[in-house]
């Protein structure tokens, strides 16, 4: 978005592909697992057709079902713990299920990082102005928070402000 502000019309390069998306979403899935001492398996009745929305539907299904408040894990593991596969659920397109988890993880707690993927989700979600509210109360913690502050920025460009969105891009390069 930064690069479409300040140079339209320039096309970024793609990069190469490193792998499929279903080796990806499975790696990564695996290693979200690893990070907090879970191993995680997957047992089928019936032969899968492994493709992405599969995959997808599989791993969000066998997170959804994991009773959390058994794995004795500590508090702040859990609330990064759930803001890791709310992000996981975001990548997926699973919107809803995202927000449940990243609230669960603002329950325990309140971390700046756990607003910005809030935000960042009611973004995703259209909610704009909910997202725009939570942006504002980041920067009200910590003002120079660069990731608040470009996606404030991304916020308003979406609103049709491109002044105040420009001055928050700014300000984000700033103090990044």
């Amino acid at each position: 978005d930064l690069c479409d502000i300040y140079f339209p019309g320039y096309e970024i390069p793609s990069l190469p592909p490193m792998e499929s998306k279903e080796k990806h979403i499975i790696k990564a899935s695996m290693n979200i697992g690893k990070a907090f001492g879970i191993e995680l398996e997957a047992h089928f009745d019936q032969k899968i057709d492994l493709n992405e929305d599969n995959i997808k539907e599989i791993i969000s299904k066998g997170l959804r079902s994991v009773d959390y408040s058994q794995l004795g894990i500590s508090d702040a593991d859990k609330s990064q713990l759930y803001s890791s596969i709310a992000m996981t659920f975001l990548q997926f397109g699973y919107s809803s299920d995202a927000l449940t988890f990243i609230d669960n993880a603002l329950k325990i707690d309140n971390a700046i990082s756990n607003m910005i993927n809030k935000a960042l989700i009611l973004e995703n979600m259209d909610m704009i102005e909910d997202s725009t509210t939570l942006y504002q109360s980041v920067l009200e913690k910590d003002p120079n928070n660069s990731i608040a502050l470009n996606n404030l920025g991304h916020n308003f460009r979406r609103q049709y402000e491109p002044v105040e969105a420009l001055v928050l891009f700014d300000k984000a390069i700033t103090f990044d």
